[in-house]
């Protein structure tokens, strides 16, 4: 089933429906990604999270496992991986077999903003954000989606954070608003695809959401220029963003 959200906020009141589950989460050592990392955690999930910083990434684990405890002697725990260096993925994933084996749940949250126009864009930072916003997840999603088929979870779910700039782009942001728009298409096609086999594939759409590093990078002259295009949108929280997930995932939708 694909599910395509673009800016409703949710909640759910269950309490631990997601004891015995295990997420993976790119781009969670802060942000959105931190964000969802912490509430599925307190949902009783295990919870991996994947980004380049591992300074950044140990201190989040460590204030995961203070917040949430899990029992028996299991831990958050995180790996270090440039989602740019596409032929390292797998490669990396392999190496961390033993940490992914279980993975019940992918969140693809990892995202790089574009701030230019396209004429004065540089070809690396085209090409950076096309592989970190969308390439990435496909190749993560090919990886995690053979290790699900073997898991006895019922819950099998993957979720793909998006933008509403995916499906109605501005100026300024080409490439992202490319590589958003794909991650939407590549959602229905897993949604058709890996359905059959259990697997549930949902996309997250959300406006500018101002409290993370990409919201605050925006340049915020040409998104003022482009509010017309976003009218309606409301501006959402990594709060707002996170109880989403929860409910797509804690729900079974």
């Amino acid at each position: 089933m694909f599910r395509s959200i673009i800016s409703r906020s949710y909640s759910t009141t269950i309490s631990k429906p997601l004891i015995g589950s295990h997420a993976l989460i790119t781009g969670g050592s802060q942000g959105v990604g931190f964000e969802i990392a912490s509430l599925l955690a307190s949902k009783g999930c295990r919870i991996t999270i994947a980004a380049r910083n591992e300074k950044k990434l140990a201190a989040s684990a460590e204030l995961l496992n203070e917040n949430n405890p899990l029992e028996d002697d299991l831990k958050h725990d995180y790996l270090s991986i440039d989602l740019k260096e596409l032929p390292k993925i797998t490669e990396n994933m392999k190496t961390y077999s033993d940490m992914v084996k279980d993975v019940n749940i992918l969140v693809n949250c990892a995202g790089k903003s574009q701030n230019s126009l396209l004429m004065t864009a540089k070809d690396h930072d085209i090409i950076d954000v096309i592989n970190t916003n969308l390439t990435s997840a496909i190749i993560l999603t090919k990886y995690i989606s053979r290790l699900m088929l073997r898991n006895k979870n019922p819950i099998k779910h993957i979720v793909n954070i998006s933008s509403v700039i995916g499906v109605r782009p501005m100026v300024g942001t080409t490439s992202y608003a490319a590589s958003k728009a794909g991650l939407v298409g590549f959602t229905k096609a897993t949604a058709v695809e890996l359905g059959r086999k259990g697997i549930r594939c949902n996309a997250v759409l959300p406006g500018l959401i101002s409290d993370t590093a990409i919201g605050d990078a925006v340049n915020k002259e040409i998104y003022n220029e482009g509010m017309a295009i976003l009218q309606g949108v409301p501006n959402l929280s990594t709060k707002d963003i996170a109880n989403t997930v929860l409910y797509l995932i804690a729900n079974g939708q």
